[in-house]
C-alpha cells in the first residue's frame, strides 16, 4: 500500500494522471529492484505501476 499512497499523494500535488505517471518514471531509480533492470525496464515498470494505481484510485 505504499505505493498507493505515493500515488495517491503525488496525485494530489500534480494536475492530472499523466504528470503523477511521468513523475514516478522519472524517478524510476530511486524503485526497489531498480539497480537490477536496465532504465527502460525500471521506467516502463514505474509507467505502468503508476496507470494502475491511477485506475485503482478511481474505483
Amino acid at each position: 500500500m505504499e505505493w498507493v499512497g505515493a500515488v495517491r499523494r503525488k496525485q494530489a500535488v500534480l494536475e492530472g494522471g499523466e504528470a503523477v505517471i511521468e513523475h514516478f518514471a522519472l524517478h524510476a531509480a530511486e524503485m526497489a529492484g531498480a539497480e537490477v533492470w536496465r532504465e527502460e525496464k525500471t521506467e516502463a515498470e514505474a509507467r505502468l505501476n503508476t496507470r494502475e494505481v491511477l485506475a485503482y484510485l478511481v474505483q
